[in-house]
């Protein structure tokens, strides 16, 4: 019985699961569906009506975004709380990266460029946080920018870091990201997006918006080990994990992996 026992106690080993990997999303499956975008890199979940992404925090575990969804997504069908100078906004349907809706931005103003934001979200001093946001050329390329603005208790503008851009993309969807440490001082804070100065009457679009927490995370391979193919995933665990109860001691729970075929989203086989 002691050897027995012993062997029980033999720390577990993890393997890898495998999460459908595709370039655009698919259509909307059950809730708890998942996807793995290879344009931005991102995980996703169904809700059941519309993808969500997973977003990364410190120890691979997820994020919350602080914006709200309609803020982040846009599926209800308006345009948030989003504010833009130099440009006219719409919720649209023509282009969407997440889901069925985007927000579309058309210039107003060929001397000045458009730069926008929604409400407020408190923040911590100290900590790092993160903005995210996908742009869409209706016509021409552009270098896109996402950034944040801190402000104090009073709502006075504290100052802006420097933000994050990206290259447009004909045809495609690209991401942006900015991380910032929040001033000492800074009580509330708001993810910006911006364009350039652009011809009046240029649209883009913009879709997945998020700001949230970020803990140093860093996407690739792991702690150990090599990266896996796309939609590999993997979970950090400690090296030695808790030793298994005796198998006649409780219950057994179930333990069933995902394999890389068939590539539905989420779908056990």
């Amino acid at each position: 019985m002691a050897s027995r026992l012993r062997r029980c106690a033999t720390p577990r080993s993890y393997g890898i699961t495998n999460i459908a990997p595709y370039a655009a999303a698919p259509a909307v499956g059950p809730a708890g569906d998942t996807y793995y975008n290879t344009g931005n890199k991102g995980l996703y979940i169904s809700d059941g009506t519309a993808w969500n992404q997973i977003l990364a925090g410190g120890g691979g575990g997820g994020a919350t975004n602080l914006l709200t969804r309609e803020d982040s997504s846009f599926e209800g069908g308006t345009v948030g709380s989003w504010s833009i100078a130099n440009a006219t906004i719409a919720n649209a349907t023509s282009q969407s990266m997440v889901g069925n809706h985007s927000l579309q931005v058309t210039g107003t103003s060929a001397a000045s460029n458009w730069y926008g934001y929604p409400v407020q979200v408190p923040v911590t001093p100290g900590s790092t946080y993160q903005a995210v946001a996908s742009f869409f050329p209706a016509t021409t390329v552009r270098t896109m920018q996402v950034a944040m603005w801190w402000y104090d208790k009073t709502g006075a503008f504290i100052n802006q870091p420097p933000s994050g851009t990206v290259l447009e993309v004909a045809g495609a969807w690209a991401t942006a990201t900015c991380t910032a440490v929040a001033p000492a001082n800074a009580v509330t804070a708001a993810p910006i997006i911006a364009a350039p100065v652009t011809p009046v009457n240029e649209v883009h679009y913009v879709d997945n918006i998020a700001f949230f927490v970020s803990a140093g995370w860093t996407p690739g391979g792991g702690a150990t080990g090599p990266a896996g193919p796309p939609g590999a995933a993997y979970v950090d665990v400690a090296a030695t994990a808790p030793p298994r109860p005796h198998p006649r001691s409780t219950r057994p729970t179930a333990c069933c992996g995902l394999t890389p075929a068939p590539r539905l989203p989420g779908r056990r086989t």
